[in-house]
């Protein structure tokens, strides 16, 4: 027996979809909870429309020119909790400091750079930003979201396995494409990233993410914004002091030390209790399965 349900994934947009009764019974549980999107803006990451070429290896930047490039990250080094020490790559984003260079200062300023990017210049001409007139042949599509993502974050590759949602600490990094997380006020900081950064990698979450995600080959699962900002989350006002002290020790351990796999059990279990999951929630969701 099936449940035929209609999900609102945003002001406009609504999806039918078969849902299994326990299935239903747990989504209906979820509803009792506040939204993510009521604490973190969920963003997507920068687009150049050229990533083979502004992207590049972080041994062939110009010494003296990294100043008009930022670490990047991609997909696949993301892992869960942690995010790399050292970029092995740089995405060209031509800016010093908030103010956008002109042809003429990249040309004059960065003569490596400038070179590099003539030598590229039949492939960057070929965009369809370029040949509209909205984008000079040079320029990568859409720089400036990078200037608003060096800041610490959350993120996470768009396409999941298991959950993999990483904590950039230094705000060092930017990513393309892949959705990023800051909270909503300023003044909630990096506390709160790191609790959510337990929660959204937590069983429960990953198992709202794969009811309401597009599916893929292999059983991986596309992350968008639309999904993550209707995710079901505890508020972490209503968690006990003692309990978020311990969920928040915790995570500090794990960022320390990815070896520490016993400690992802833990803060999985942890969540559980905020979400109030019963026995057979745990096992509609396979939480029991992981111990």
């Amino acid at each position: 027996m099936f449940t035929i349900e209609l999900t609102r994934h945003t002001s406009a947009v609504f999806r039918w979809a078969l849902v299994k009764p326990e299935h239903s019974r747990l989504q209906e549980k979820l509803r009792r909870f506040s939204s993510l999107e009521d604490f973190l803006e969920v963003q997507e990451g920068f687009v150049t429309g050229a990533d083979s070429v502004f992207i590049r290896k972080a041994h062939v930047i110009p010494k003296n020119e990294k100043e008009i490039y930022v670490p990047y990250l991609s997909d696949r080094e993301m892992e869960r909790f942690n995010v790399p020490r050292k970029a092995l790559r740089y995405v060209f984003h031509p800016f010093i400091g908030d103010k956008k260079l002109t042809e003429k200062g990249l040309r004059e300023s960065f003569r490596e750079t400038w070179e590099y990017l003539k030598e590229n210049r039949a492939t960057l001409k070929k965009r369809s930003s370029v040949v509209a007139g909205s984008v000079a042949w040079w320029c990568p599509h859409r720089p400036m979201p990078v200037l608003k993502m060096l800041r610490p974050k959350l993120v996470s590759p768009h396409l999941v396995l298991i959950p993999r949602f990483s904590f950039d600490e230094m705000g060092k990094y930017a990513v393309s494409h892949s959705p990023w997380l800051v909270p909503k006020e300023e003044t909630m900081g990096e506390e709160l990233l790191r609790y959510f950064l337990a929660v959204l990698n937590s069983t429960v979450a990953y198992w709202q993410i794969v009811q309401t995600s597009h599916k893929y080959s292999r059983g991986y699962a596309m992350l968008e914004k639309k999904t993550l900002r209707s995710l079901a989350v505890p508020n972490s006002k209503d968690v006990e002091p003692a309990v978020m002290k311990k969920i928040l020790n915790l995570v500090e351990k794990r960022l320390g030390d990815p070896n520490l796999k016993q400690v992802e059990a833990q803060l999985d279990e942890l969540v559980s209790q905020l979400y109030g999951l019963s026995a057979e929630d745990r096992r509609q969701i396979g939480l029991e399965k992981m111990q």
